[in-house]
């Protein structure tokens, strides 16, 4: 059934794009499910688009009590798999633009869920204010600016985020 879903959105989208049409196509890797393409068709020049793509992921309880967070700015080679598929979005080749030329921004929100209540979060990137959702401050939503490109020619940095609970012997959702 996963195939013929697939199969149907290339469809979709080729025969969008052939009828000069925008269309989006977004695909999780075939080898990575953390890794994902998106195909942005037929865009005019100087046109804006904007995506939303909602992402849920359980974060592992670290030894000292803390979930981190990692988005990668980039994909390190360390993301390549020997044998994968050649289809494989790991394998696709991208253009090449200067960082100060980057087309796009990143805005970043992430919402963090704890019945014993969060203690600290800290993030290596400047957040709009940290808004608790309850008065126990059990949840958390953290809305990151929009990321301009990298100043000087600095490689992007990846997003961190690094939680504690108050309990850190308890389990957090």
């Amino acid at each position: 059934m996963h195939v013929n879903i697939t199969y149907r959105a290339h469809g979709n989208y080729e025969n969008a794009i052939s009828q000069g049409h925008q269309a989006f196509l977004l695909e999780e890797d075939k080898c990575s499910r953390d890794v994902f393409c998106c195909n942005v068709g037929n865009l005019h020049p100087g046109s804006k688009v904007a995506l939303t793509l909602k992402y849920v992921q359980e974060l592992p309880l670290e030894a000292d009590g803390a979930l981190r967070y990692v988005l990668p700015a980039i994909l390190n080679p360390r993301y390549q798999l020997s044998g994968g598929p050649e289809d494989s979005c790991l394998n696709m080749k991208t253009p090449v633009v200067p960082l100060e030329d980057l087309p796009y921004t990143l805005s970043l929100v992430a919402t963090i869920t704890s019945q014993n209540g969060i203690q600290r979060i800290q993030c290596n990137c400047p957040l709009s204010p940290i808004e608790y959702l309850g008065d126990e401050k059990t949840s958390a939503q953290l809305p990151s600016p929009p990321s301009p490109p990298p100043p000087n020619r600095e490689a992007p940095k990846p997003f961190y985020i690094e939680i504690q609970g108050m309990d850190p012997d308890q389990p957090f959702s």
